[in-house]
């Protein structure tokens, strides 16, 4: 697997995502913000996957269930 700074793809959606948002992205950070960006690029499959029903916890529905003491 390439570094996400030998990705030009990987690179230009990065420029373009910042531009749309208007972040000023410091020269010193550029390399580690990409990095980082590549990894939440990796780990969007995973947060769109939903659980199986039986493994969502009941805390994640029920704020009083969180909170209730035990």
């Amino acid at each position: 697997m390439a570094d996400a700074k030998d990705d030009p793809k990987l690179i230009a959606e990065f420029d373009a995502f910042v531009a749309r948002a208007r972040l000023p992205v410091p020269p010193d950070r550029r390399e580690g913000l990409i990095a980082t960006f590549k990894e939440m690029r990796d780990m969007l499959d995973v947060l769109r996957t939903p659980l199986p029903h039986g493994e969502e916890t009941a805390g994640t529905f029920d704020v009083q269930s969180v909170m209730r003491k035990l």
